[in-house]
């Protein structure tokens, strides 16, 4: 096995890529850990910064070619910092492919997913969650126990889309107590997204620990992270894990961000 192939190389390169000394040419290939190969394949003799700029260019073109991502890439002409910037991208590309080939579509997609279309997603869940509350309340106590929630919370469950979603008396005494103890603790402006975050952990967590620390390491923001050190919510029942899953699901898997993952 080749040695470099456990170190930074593409790292180290873009450093290289930067450098004005006479050597760093034959340093940048030196460091690639298919350098001997590439260098075999050379046309034209030499060590001209073009005649190497080119071997590696091709490589990416014909690496990124083989790619599900290729599209959303940076377009031509590839200027030789642009090497290494794209083959350390593609590089992480292609372990997030790796790793959502094991995983649902849910886990997938969090993992694919910037943090803004996360943060959002979160808060709906949230929102759907305290919606299907309320809707098991008897209707004065409902409208009480929204309205003490704050505005924020109020208006995101008022758009509530999952409209079939009910909860059983266990559950919802579960939730109520956990969303009360929330607006008391944390900023009432964050109560759907927490509420969220924590529905995600708990559900996360009944991934095995090699995949979420594969996640971890490889997904696109550090939600991963974030939901294997949030609190869990305690649903000790394993039909109360599958309804709330079913709403992850489909809050998630119809996310509009999907198509624009990376």
């Amino acid at each position: 096995m080749n040695s470099k192939a456990g170190r930074d190389f593409r790292g180290e390169a873009l450093l290289l890529a930067l450098d004005r000394q006479p050597d760093a040419l034959a340093r940048r290939l030196s460091l690639h850990p298919d350098g001997e190969r590439l260098l075999a394949l050379k046309r034209t003799p030499g060590d001209s910064s073009d005649d190497i700029d080119s071997l590696l260019a091709d490589e990416l073109r014909a690496l990124e070619a083989r790619t599900r991502i290729a599209a959303c890439l940076d377009p031509e002409p590839l200027r030789p910092v642009d090497y290494w910037l794209r083959r350390r991208r593609l590089g992480r590309l292609r372990a997030v492919s790796a790793l959502t080939d094991r995983l649902p579509p849910v886990w997938s997609h969090v993992v694919r997913a910037p943090a803004a279309s996360l943060r959002a997603e979160s808060l709906r869940l949230g929102a759907e969650l305290i919606a299907a509350i309320t809707r098991g309340l008897p209707r004065e106590e409902g409208r009480r126990w929204l309205e003490s929630l704050g505005q924020a919370a109020a208006r995101a469950a008022a758009g509530s889309t999952s409209a079939s979603l009910r909860v059983d008396p266990l559950l919802q005494d579960v939730l109520v107590r956990r969303v009360d103890e929330l607006a008391r603790e944390q900023p009432r402006s964050r109560l759907c997204d927490l509420l969220g975050r924590q529905l995600l952990a708990t559900l996360y967590r009944g991934l095995p620990e090699e995949l979420r620390r594969e996640a971890a390491r490889v997904s696109r923001s550090n939600i991963c992270r974030k939901l294997d050190q949030a609190r869990p919510l305690p649903l000790p029942r394993a039909a109360d894990r599958e309804l709330l899953f079913a709403l992850v699901e489909q809050v998630l898997t119809a996310s509009p961000v999907r198509a624009a993952e990376v």
